[in-house]
């Protein structure tokens, strides 16, 4: 499905096979078409970039709009919306 560069590059980062999600979103990703991407904590985001850049001709730009900052508010104020103390 994808050029042969795509198997060294995935055992670069220890993966030897590719989720249905991830699969379905790096199709058009290595096709040059922008991308929107919407997965769950855990679901293989950060390799839909990474790949993609590793793959990219030197000098390419690889934009990365990330959520981070609020999934880690949301971490913090889960636990005190338990009545738990987070860690200082």
């Amino acid at each position: 499905m994808y050029n042969r560069d795509i198997y060294p590059a995935l055992q670069t980062f220890g993966i030897e096979h590719l989720r249905d999600e991830q699969e379905r979103a790096l199709t058009p990703i290595l096709a040059g078409r922008d991308v929107l991407v919407r997965l769950r904590t855990g679901g293989g985001k950060s390799l839909l970039y990474q790949l993609p850049a590793l793959l990219d001709e030197p000098g390419s730009l690889t934009l990365v709009f990330s959520p981070l900052r609020a999934l880690q508010r949301d971490q913090v104020q889960a636990p005190s919306a338990e009545a738990c103390t987070p860690p200082c």
